[in-house]
């Protein structure tokens, strides 16, 4: 394996494991708002989609009136 490439693989296993800790933290505190286990695993499901791909597009200036 080139070596150049290792500390890539390292920081993405890095960002995939604080990934699921975040998502873990907002799970349990869903279901401690009082959600039940299906409730929290979708707003835990949209909140990793928002975070993978909520910067995606530049966000549009308002218009002016």
């Amino acid at each position: 394996m080139d070596k150049n490439k290792r500390p890539n693989v390292e920081e993405l296993r890095q960002s995939l494991g604080a990934t699921a800790e975040m998502a873990l933290i907002f799970l349990r505190a869903a279901l401690g708002a009082g959600a039940n286990m299906e409730e929290a695993t979708r707003l835990t499901q949209a909140y990793i989609a928002a975070l993978l791909f909520g910067r995606m597009s530049q966000p549009k200036p308002p218009e002016d009136e």
